[in-house]
C-alpha cells in the first residue's frame, strides 16, 4: 500500500467574480469509499456558518482523470466511491464576505480562511497536508504555515487542525516587520487608511512585548503574523496559534482616542489569545468537532477576561492614559447596567447559549441575554480587584492566568468546566465560591462601587446632560433604542417595563411626532427633554405603514452615565494597590 497524502490546490483565476478554484487532491491508498466534509464553523467564532453553502460546480475524478461516482449525503458531506487509488475533489467557492470568519476575493486581494475553503477526508485529518497556491502576477502571500523548502507557492501543515488555524492573505499588501523577544513578527495590511505605518509598527511591538512579558518566558511560536484588513466598516478579529486576522475600519486611526480604543486594544485582545484560548482552553474546545457546535460555559473566561486585559495591557504598555482607561471602564459599566438581560441570563448561560443567542440576536435580545464579552470583562475586573484587595496586593488575576499557562505547559490539556474557579481559589488562597455564584452563575446585580473603593476610587452615577456636561439638560428615559430611517425615528428595541412598552410601542415602529410636533433623528431627544416628568404625551407612529397613536407617560427616570473618579486623599494603601494594578501612577497621567 502507498502511504496516503493530501494536497489542496487553490487558484485565483477570476477574482472579479469572487471565485476560488479549489481542488482537494488525495494520493496514495484510501478505502474504496470515503467521505469528504466541509466545516460548518470556525474555532474562535461560535456560530454555525454553513460554509458549504458557498460551494458550486463539485466534481470528483480518479488519478487518471476519469469521473468517479459521488453523492452528497448531508448538508456538508459527500460520499465518494472508487476512491482506493486516490481522487481529486474539485469545486468552485464563492468568496465575497469581507469579514474575519469567511474567505474573500476580489481584484485587490485574496483572503483564504481555511475552515471555509478546505474540506477534510473523514478518518484522515491527522495526516500532513500541503497547500499549493496559483495566484495572479505580483501577488504575495502571508501565512502562519511553513513554506515547503525550495518553493514560493507551497505550504505545509502537520495536520488538518494546523491547516485550519493558519489563514492565508494574498495580494499586493503593505508588509511591516519587527522582532520582539527574539521572535520575528509581521504586519501585513490589505486596504488602507490614513495611518502612520511607523507608529503602528512601534506600538504593535510595544503591545507584543507587554503581552509576552505578562505571560513570562519565551513566546510559544517561532514567528507571528498580523493580517490586517483595513476596509471601510471592517471590524472584529479572529485569533490563531501563530497569527491573527484583524478587521480594522479604515477611519479608526484618527483621532488618537479612537485609534487606541479600536485598533490598539484589538491588537492586544487577539494577541493575548495566543495563550488564552489557543493554548489554554476549555476541554470542550480541542480537539475540535468541525461538523457541529462545541459547547462550553467558560467563554466568559476566555473572551471576557481577554477583553478585560486588552484595555489594561494597553495602559500598562504606556499607550493609553489611566484616566482614559477609567472612562472606558465607566462606559462599559454603563452599557451593562442599561442591558435588562443582565438580570435574566447568567454569564455561564450566556457562554453556553452563544451558538443560538449571542450571534443570532433580534430586537428582543437585550431584554433576555447578556454579552459574555462585556460582563465577562467586568467580572474579570471584579475578580482582579477582589483578589488584590483581600491579599493586600500579594496575588492578582495575573497570577491566576499565569498558573493556567504553567499547567497547560505541563500537560497540554484543556481545563474542565469547574477548573478555572478551583484554580483561582487555589492561587489566591481565598474562598471564592460566593463570588463566582453571584457573578457567574446567577443574574444578580454587580456592585462596582464596593469593588473600586479600596483602590481609592468611586463610581459616580449622574444624569446625562446635567449642567457642566454638554449643557443640553437631562433626557427622560423612555426605554427605546432607535435608528434613523429616511429622516424618521425607527424603533430598534423596546425595553421591558419601560414607558415605551407600557404605551404599546414595538420594535419596527417609526415615530413621526411627539405631542403633535414632528420629530427626526436630530430632534427626537430634544423634544423629549421638553417634557416634564409625569406628563402624558401623545406619540404618532407608523406600524407597517398604518398610522397609529399612543399615549406615553414620561416617568422620573432619566438617561444616566457613570464615571470612575479618584477619591481625594484616599491614603497610601489604596494608591499602592491601584498603581500595582495599573502599572503606573494615576496622578501622573495626562
Amino acid at each position: 500500500m502507498t502511504e496516503p497524502f493530501i494536497r489542496y490546490e487553490i487558484a485565483v483565476r477570476e477574482p472579479h467574480r469572487h471565485l476560488y478554484d479549489v481542488a482537494l487532491i488525495a494520493g496514495g491508498s484510501f478505502p474504496d469509499s470515503v467521505e469528504v466534509r466541509m466545516p460548518v464553523w470556525s474555532p474562535g467564532s461560535y456560530l454555525i456558518r454553513e460554509y458549504a453553502r458557498n460551494m458550486q460546480d463539485v466534481s470528483v475524478s480518479d488519478p487518471d482523470g476519469r469521473a468517479l461516482r459521488f453523492e452528497k449525503v448531508s448538508k456538508n458531506a459527500w460520499r465518494i466511491d472508487g476512491a482506493g487509488r486516490g481522487f481529486a475533489f474539485r469545486f468552485r467557492l464563492y468568496a465575497n464576505e469581507p469579514n474575519v470568519q469567511s474567505p474573500h476575493l476580489d481584484d485587490t486581494h485574496g483572503f483564504i480562511h481555511p475552515p471555509a475553503v478546505c474540506p477534510w477526508i473523514e478518518g484522515f485529518s491527522d495526516r500532513p497536508c500541503d497547500v499549493v497556491l496559483d495566484l495572479p502576477d505580483g501577488w504575495r502571500t502571508a501565512t502562519g504555515l511553513e513554506p515547503v523548502e525550495g518553493t514560493s507557492d507551497t505550504f505545509r501543515a502537520n495536520d488538518y487542525d494546523e491547516l485550519l488555524d493558519c489563514p492565508i492573505e494574498c495580494g499586493d499588501f503593505v508588509d511591516l516587520r519587527f522582532t520582539a523577544r527574539r521572535r520575528p513578527h509581521r504586519i501585513v495590511i490589505s486596504g488602507g487608511g490614513g495611518f502612520d505605518e511607523k507608529a503602528l509598527l512601534k506600538e504593535t511591538r510595544k503591545i507584543v512585548e507587554t503581552v509576552i512579558d505578562f505571560w513570562g518566558g519565551a513566546p510559544p511560536y517561532r514567528h507571528y503574523t498580523f493580517i490586517c484588513h483595513v476596509f471601510p466598516g471592517s471590524r472584529g478579529g479572529l485569533e490563531h496559534r501563530n497569527s491573527t486576522v484583524l478587521g480594522i475600519d479604515a477611519h479608526s486611526f484618527h483621532p488618537r482616542k479612537k485609534y487606541e480604543d479600536q485598533v490598539l486594544t484589538l491588537i492586544a485582545h487577539e494577541f493575548f489569545h495566543t495563550w488564552s484560548v489557543k493554548r489554554i482552553r476549555p476541554a470542550a474546545l480541542g480537539p475540535f468537532d468541525y461538523g457541529q457546535e462545541n459547547y462550553t460555559r467558560l467563554l466568559w473566561v476566555f473572551e471576557g477576561i481577554t477583553s478585560y486585559y486588552d484595555n489594561l495591557l494597553v495602559v500598562r504598555a504606556g499607550l493609553m492614559p489611566a484616566k482614559r482607561y477609567f472612562k472606558n471602564l465607566s462606559a462599559f459599566i454603563g452599557k451593562l447596567n442599561q442591558t435588562p438581560g443582565r438580570l435574566r441570563q447568567s454569564l455561564a448561560e450566556s457562554s453556553f447559549d452563544t451558538w443560538i443567542k449571542f450571534y443570532r440576536q433580534n430586537e428582543h435580545s437585550p431584554n433576555v441575554l447578556v454579552n459574555y464579552y462585556l460582563k465577562g470583562m467586568l467580572v474579570g475586573l471584579l475578580l482582579d480587584l477582589h483578589v488584590r484587595e483581600k491579599t493586600d496586593g500579594r496575588v492578582s488575576l495575573d497570577d491566576i492566568m499565569r498558573e493556567l499557562w504553567k499547567r497547560y505547559q505541563a500537560d497540554g490539556a484543556g481545563i474542565g468546566e469547574a477548573e478555572f474557579e478551583a484554580i483561582a481559589a487555589e492561587v489566591s488562597g481565598l474562598d471564592l465560591r460566593r463570588f463566582f455564584k453571584r457573578t457567574v452563575h446567577s443574574a444578580e446585580e454587580l456592585d462596582f462601587n464596593a469593588a473600586v473603593k479600596p483602590f481609592g476610587l468611586r463610581l459616580v452615577t449622574k444624569r446625562k446632560g446635567e449642567a457642566g456636561e454638554n449643557g443640553d439638560g437631562p433626557t427622560p428615559w423612555i426605554g427605546v433604542e432607535t435608528d434613523a430611517r429616511d429622516n424618521a425615528v425607527a424603533i430598534r428595541t423596546v425595553y421591558e417595563e419601560s414607558p415605551a412598552e407600557k404605551a404599546g410601542l414595538s420594535a419596527g415602529d417609526v415615530v413621526m411626532a411627539v405631542d403633535g410636533f414632528r420629530v427626526t433623528p436630530d430632534t427626537f431627544k430634544a423634544r423629549l427633554r421638553a417634557m416634564a416628568p409625569g406628563r402624558a404625551v401623545s406619540v404618532a407612529y407608523f406600524r407597517r405603514d398604518r398610522l397609529k397613536t399612543a399615549t406615553m407617560t414620561i416617568d422620573r427616570t432619566f438617561e444616566t452615565e457613570v464615571s470612575i473618579e479618584p477619591i481625594a486623599d484616599s491614603g497610601e494603601r489604596p494608591r499602592r494597590l491601584r498603581d500595582a494594578w495599573l502599572g503606573s501612577a494615576l496622578e501622573t497621567d495626562s
